[in-house]
């Protein structure tokens, strides 16, 4: 089916699941910026639902939990990267 492939689908998941299969096998990736710049703060769901009926600009931190969440999230995802990035070196340093 043409792109964008609906949320929530098992061709959506097998998308996602190439990423962990690629780790899987020791192979590393590199990511390339969308040619469409988008706010980091999308709802996917929503995004893909909406068309160009709503602000580019909508931010709702309840799925998240409120601001509370919102800010966890923003903390434990660099913090999650952070680790990744020092382990990769550390293998690629050890070997």
């Amino acid at each position: 089916p043409e792109e964008p492939l609906p949320q929530n689908s098992i061709l959506h998941a097998i998308e996602r699941l190439l990423v962990y299969i690629a780790w899987n096998e020791h192979y590393d990736f590199r990511i390339v910026q969308n040619p469409i710049a988008i706010t980091p703060f999308v709802d996917n769901k929503l995004y893909n639902e909406r068309g160009d009926s709503a602000p580019h600009t909508f931010i709702d931190f309840n799925h998240l939990g409120g601001i509370r969440g919102a800010l966890k999230y923003i903390v434990i995802g660099p913090a999650r990267a952070i680790k990744y990035i020092f382990n990769r070196t550390l293998e690629k340093v050890r070997t």
